[in-house]
Protein backbone atom coordinates (compact mmCIF):
# COMPACT_ATOMS: atom_id res chain seq x y z
CA UNK A 1 0.00 0.00 0.00
CA UNK A 2 1.22 3.51 -0.80
CA UNK A 3 0.78 6.04 2.00
CA UNK A 4 1.01 9.79 1.46
CA UNK A 5 1.54 12.05 4.47
CA UNK A 6 0.95 15.77 4.00
CA UNK A 7 2.84 17.71 6.66
CA UNK A 8 1.34 21.18 6.88
CA UNK A 9 3.60 22.41 9.67
CA UNK A 10 6.28 24.98 8.81
CA UNK A 11 8.44 23.68 11.68
CA UNK A 12 10.92 21.14 10.32
CA UNK A 13 11.72 19.70 13.77
CA UNK A 14 8.37 20.30 15.45
CA UNK A 15 5.92 17.90 17.07
CA UNK A 16 4.29 17.02 13.75
CA UNK A 17 7.66 16.03 12.27
CA UNK A 18 8.34 13.84 15.32
CA UNK A 19 4.96 12.17 14.92
CA UNK A 20 5.60 11.53 11.23
CA UNK A 21 9.03 10.06 12.05
CA UNK A 22 7.48 7.66 14.56
CA UNK A 23 4.77 6.73 12.08
CA UNK A 24 7.34 6.14 9.31
CA UNK A 25 9.30 3.75 11.52
CA UNK A 26 6.17 1.65 11.93
CA UNK A 27 5.51 1.76 8.20
CA UNK A 28 9.09 0.66 7.45
CA UNK A 29 8.45 -2.56 9.37
CA UNK A 30 5.56 -3.38 7.06
CA UNK A 31 5.53 -3.74 3.30
CA UNK A 32 3.99 -0.31 2.77
CA UNK A 33 5.58 2.63 0.97
CA UNK A 34 5.52 6.03 2.68
CA UNK A 35 5.91 9.39 0.96
CA UNK A 36 5.97 12.63 2.92
CA UNK A 37 5.29 16.04 1.38
CA UNK A 38 6.23 18.95 3.61
CA UNK A 39 3.63 21.30 2.20
CA UNK A 40 3.97 23.71 5.12
CA UNK A 41 7.22 25.00 3.64
CA UNK A 42 6.20 24.86 -0.04
CA UNK A 43 5.08 27.84 -2.04
CA UNK A 44 1.69 26.47 -3.12
CA UNK A 45 -0.78 28.92 -4.55
CA UNK A 46 -4.52 28.59 -4.74
CA UNK A 47 -6.52 28.27 -7.93
CA UNK A 48 -6.03 31.15 -10.34
CA UNK A 49 -8.91 30.08 -12.58
CA UNK A 50 -6.45 29.57 -15.44
CA UNK A 51 -8.62 26.70 -16.79
CA UNK A 52 -5.49 24.55 -17.32
CA UNK A 53 -7.14 21.55 -15.65
CA UNK A 54 -10.20 21.87 -17.89
CA UNK A 55 -8.17 22.30 -21.07
CA UNK A 56 -6.03 19.25 -20.26
CA UNK A 57 -9.06 17.32 -18.91
CA UNK A 58 -7.14 16.56 -15.72
CA UNK A 59 -8.81 13.73 -13.81
CA UNK A 60 -6.54 13.66 -10.77
CA UNK A 61 -8.21 15.76 -8.07
CA UNK A 62 -4.91 16.52 -6.30
CA UNK A 63 -3.38 17.88 -9.47
CA UNK A 64 -6.50 19.93 -10.17
CA UNK A 65 -6.43 21.51 -6.72
CA UNK A 66 -3.14 23.36 -7.15
CA UNK A 67 -1.86 25.91 -9.61
CA UNK A 68 -0.07 24.46 -12.64
CA UNK A 69 3.10 26.25 -11.52
CA UNK A 70 3.27 23.77 -8.63
CA UNK A 71 2.76 20.67 -10.80
CA UNK A 72 6.35 19.51 -10.28
CA UNK A 73 5.18 18.08 -6.94
CA UNK A 74 3.50 15.25 -8.83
Amino acid sequence: MNILVLNGSPRKKGDTAKLIDAFSKGVEKSSHVLSVLNIGTMNIKGCLACEYCHIKEEKNVFKRMICRKSRDLF
